[in-house]
């Protein structure tokens, strides 16, 4: 079943299930950011039409150092966390 939602438009559904857990304001800004920077990398895809490999590919083209990489992944890992069914 393919999904309808996309990345993008997820984004602020997001950013209010991260406030309801209570994240601080800075991780949900850190969560976002690595989010908008997925889409500018993918295009905006469906959910469920992003890959591991996308994913993987994002990460690997980032200039940034060791910890932010990691930010990324967290909170790519998050956002796709609350979307897996």
């Amino acid at each position: 079943m393919t999904t309808r939602f996309f990345v993008n438009d997820s984004i602020e559904f997001f950013k209010v299930a991260c406030q309801a857990r209570r994240l601080s304001p800075n991780t949900v800004s850190d969560y976002s950011n690595s989010l908008r920077k997925l889409v500018a990398f993918t295009g905006d895809k469906p959910i469920d039409q992003v890959t591991g490999l996308d994913i993987r590919a994002f990460l690997a083209s980032q200039t940034v150092c060791n910890k932010t990489l990691l930010n990324y992944h967290t909170g790519l890992s998050a956002f796709f966390q609350v979307f897996d069914n």
